[in-house]
C-alpha cells in the first residue's frame, strides 16, 4: 500500500471513529444548534452565545461581558463584525474571512462528509502530551485557514484546535463532553492565545437546543447607521485644527464635557483612554484584554463607559472605550490622554489635511467625493482599514495606520517572502519606531517604488520588521501605511462606504522621504535627552556616544528649551555634512560630542 493511501485510510478511520463517538447519526436532520456558555478570562464575565447553521456552518457569535457587547457572524458569503460601538463593519481584509470559513467547515463538521466537505486532510504524526495519547490531523478547507484537529485516541472526540490567527498561534481545548438531545457536544472549552495563563479564557456550557425553522437571516450582517454621532447646530461639518508631531496626529478632545485633553488620531487603533484619563474622569476600567502593538509581549487593557466624545462640534455618545496604557511621555515628549480611532472614524467622513493642519468632521449623507481625489477602496481586518497596494511590484495587503510616524513599514513575512533583506543589502539595523508593547527594531531601506490604488510613490523610507512577534510578524496583512507618507496628500477615510481618496496639495510637505542622519534613538529624560539605541555603524556611533548618555544641551542650547520632535526633525532633515554638537552626561563626567550627519540610506 503506497503511503497516500495508508494516509488517507486512518484520516477516514479518524473520521468516522469521531463521528460514532460524538453520535453523528442522531445529528441528521438537524438544522440548527443554539448554545449558551458562561464566560470567564482577561479580567471579565459573562455570557457568550451561539448559533450555528448545522448544514452550512453559517454562525453567529454574540459576547456579553462586563461593559462589553460585540457580535461576528458568517453566511457563508460575508465574514462581519459588529464592535463594542455598535457599528457593523464587513470583514473582508486580513485572514478574516478565511477564519470564518474554517469555523463553519467545523461547525458543520463537514468533514464527517465522503468528499470531507471539500477539505484537503493529512495524517500528522500522533502526540503524546501529559501522559494522553493523540491523533492530529491537518485540515485545509477550501478558501480557509488551516488547522490541526487533535482527537484522544481513546474515544476519539475532538480535543483541541490549533490555528494561526493572524500574528497569533491559538489554541482551543474541548473537552467535558455530555449528551444534548441524544448528540455528544463538548460542555467546555479553553482558549490559549499564546499570551499567558493571565489571558486564558474559559467557556462552560450552560444551555444548548437543537432548533428547527430557517435562521439565515439570523447570520447575515444587518447593516446600521449608527444614531449616537451628530455635528451640532445640524452642520455638515466641523473642522478642528491639529498638531504633528514626530508624524502623530493630536488634536483637543472633549471627554464627557471635560478637558480638553491631547488625543491622537490613530485610524489603527480603537477609541482609547489612558489610566491616568480615565482615573481623572472618575471611570473605573473593568477587564483585563490582551493587546498587542508592532511588537512586544501582549499586555492588557480595560474598558470604561463614556457619555460623550468631541472634537469641535463632532460628536459621538454612548461609548465603550479601551483603557490602555499608551508609549510613555518620554517616548514623544509630551503626553497623550488617549487615542481617537475606528469607532469615531466609522462615522463620520474624516479629512485630514497635514498641510493645513486641519480635520474635517463631515455627515456621511452630504459628502460630496468629486472634489476629494483618486479614490483607493478599502477592506477591514477588524478595525484597521486595508488597501490593495504594490511594493516595488510585489503585490501587498497594506493596513492604513495614521498612528504610525513611519511611512511603510513591512511585515517580516512579506519580506521573508519577496527576499527582500537579499534585494535589499545595504539596509540599516536600527530602533525606528516605539508602539504600546515598546520599541520596535527594523532593517530600514530606501524603497523604489509603493502603489498605492492607481497612484504611485516614489523613493519611499521602508521599515523592514525584524521581530518574530507582534502585530508586524502577521502573515495576514503585509505592512503599514503611516502618517509620514500619508501627509505627501489630503486624505479623506469614508469608512461608511469603504473608500478612501489621496489629493495631491497645492504645495509639498516636508519632511518626506527623509530618515535620521545621526544614527540614534533619544527619549525624552526628566531634565535631558537619553540616548535609548545607537544605530550601529552610524555616525552617533562614530562621534563615540553609548547608549545611556544624558544630552544636556544642543549646540549649546539648553535642553529645556529643545522639543524632542523639533530634535528628531532636524536630525532627520538637516543636509549631509552638518555638525549637531551634543553637551553629553556620562556618569560624573560631561563632555561635547559633536556628531556630523549623513546619509544612511
Amino acid at each position: 500500500m503506497s503511503t497516500a493511501s495508508a494516509d488517507n485510510q486512518s484520516v477516514a478511520l479518524i473520521l468516522q471513529a469521531n463521528q460514532a463517538a460524538a453520535l453523528g447519526d442522531r445529528w441528521r436532520g438537524r438544522s440548527t444548534l443554539r448554545c449558551e456558555y458562561s464566560y470567564a478570562g482577561q479580567g471579565l464575565t459573562g455570557k457568550v452565545r451561539s448559533v450555528v447553521d448545522l448544514t452550512t456552518g453559517a454562525f453567529v457569535y454574540t459576547r456579553e461581558l462586563g461593559p462589553l457587547r460585540d457580535e461576528r457572524g458568517f453566511d457563508c458569503v460575508d465574514a462581519w463584525l459588529r464592535d463594542t460601538s455598535g457599528a457593523v463593519t464587513l470583514q473582508t481584509g486580513g485572514d478574516r474571512r478565511a477564519l470564518a470559513v474554517s469555523a463553519a467547515y467545523r461547525n458543520a463538521n463537514l468533514w464527517w462528509r465522503p468528499d470531507h466537505g471539500g477539505a484537503k486532510i493529512t495524517a500528522l504524526p500522533p502526540q503524546e502530551l501529559g501522559g494522553a495519547a493523540f491523533f492530529v490531523l491537518r485540515v485545509c478547507p477550501r478558501q480557509g485557514v488551516a488547522f490541526d484537529a487533535w482527537f484522544d485516541t481513546h474515544f476519539c472526540f475532538l480535543t483541541r484546535i490549533v490555528e494561526q490567527q493572524g500574528f497569533q498561534l491559538v489554541r482551543n481545548f474541548i473537552s467535558e463532553y455530555g449528551n444534548v438531545e441524544e448528540a455528544m457536544i463538548p460542555h467546555k472549552i479553553v482558549i490559549d492565545r499564546g499570551s499567558g495563563e493571565n489571558f486564558l479564557q474559559t467557556l462552560t456550557l450552560l444551555d444548548a437546543q437543537f432548533l428547527d425553522g430557517d435562521f439565515r437571516s439570523v447570520y447575515a450582517a444587518r447593516m446600521t447607521v449608527p444614531e449616537d454621532c451628530a455635528i451640532l447646530g445640524d452642520a455638515n461639518k466641523s473642522i478642528i485644527p491639529f498638531r504633528l508631531i514626530d508624524n502623530h496626529v493630536y488634536a483637543d478632545v472633549l471627554v464627557n464635557g471635560r478637558g480638553p485633553f491631547p488625543f491622537i488620531f490613530d485610524t489603527g487603533g480603537n477609541n482609547i483612554l489612558t489610566p491616568e484619563t480615565a482615573r481623572a474622569l472618575g471611570l473605573t476600567s473593568e477587564g483585563a484584554i490582551e493587546t498587542h502593538g508592532s511588537a512586544g509581549p501582549a499586555s492588557d487593557s480595560g474598558f470604561v463607559r463614556v457619555s460623550e466624545l468631541r472634537m469641535g462640534n463632532a460628536m459621538i455618545k454612548r461609548q465603550i472605550v479601551y483603557v490602555m496604557q499608551l508609549p510613555p511621555v518620554q517616548v514623544e515628549g509630551i503626553s497623550s490622554a488617549g487615542v481617537i480611532g475606528f469607532e469615531t472614524f466609522r462615522r463620520f467622513v474624516i479629512r485630514i489635511d497635514y498641510g493645513a493642519g486641519t480635520i474635517t468632521f463631515i455627515r456621511p449623507d452630504s459628502f460630496d467625493p468629486s472634489d476629494a481625489g483618486s479614490t483607493v477602496e478599502l477592506k477591514f481586518y477588524g478595525h484597521v482599514p486595508e488597501v490593495e497596494g504594490a511594493f516595488e511590484g510585489a503585490p501587498c495587503k497594506l493596513d492604513i495606520d495614521t498612528g504610525s510616524r513611519a511611512e511603510l513599514s513591512l511585515t517580516k513575512p512579506f519580506v521573508d517572502a519577496n527576499a527582500l533583506r537579499y534585494s535589499h543589502p545595504e539596509g540599516v539595523h536600527a530602533l525606528d519606531g516605539w508602539g504600546v508593547n515598546g520599541p520596535v527594531r527594523s532593517c530600514v531601506i530606501r524603497g523604489a517604488e509603493l502603489t498605492i490604488g492607481h497612484l504611485i510613490v516614489k523613493d519611499v523610507v521602508t521599515s523592514m520588521a525584524t521581530e518574530r512577534h507582534g502585530a508586524l510578524a502577521d502573515a495576514a496583512y503585509d505592512g503599514n501605511i503611516g502618517s509620514k507618507l500619508l501627509k505627501r496628500f489630503i486624505v479623506t477615510f469614508d469608512y461608511t462606504r469603504q473608500r478612501m481618496y489621496l489629493k495631491h496639495p497645492s504645495e509639498p510637505i516636508g519632511d518626506t522621504g527623509s530618515y535620521d542622519r545621526a544614527g540614534l534613538w533619544i527619549n525624552a529624560a526628566h531634565d535631558a535627552f537619553e540616548v535609548v539605541d545607537i544605530t550601529p555603524n552610524g555616525p552617533a556611533a562614530a562621534a563615540g556616544l553609548n547608549v545611556g548618555d544624558r544630552i544636556f544641551a544642543v549646540d549649546g542650547v539648553p535642553t529645556s528649551d529643545v522639543k524632542l520632535a523639533d530634535l528628531r526633525l532636524r536630525l532627520r532633515n538637516d543636509p549631509p555634512g552638518g555638525l549637531v554638537t551634543f553637551m553629553i552626561a556620562r556618569g560624573q563626567a560631561t563632555r561635547s560630542f559633536a556628531i556630523t550627519l549623513r546619509n544612511q540610506i
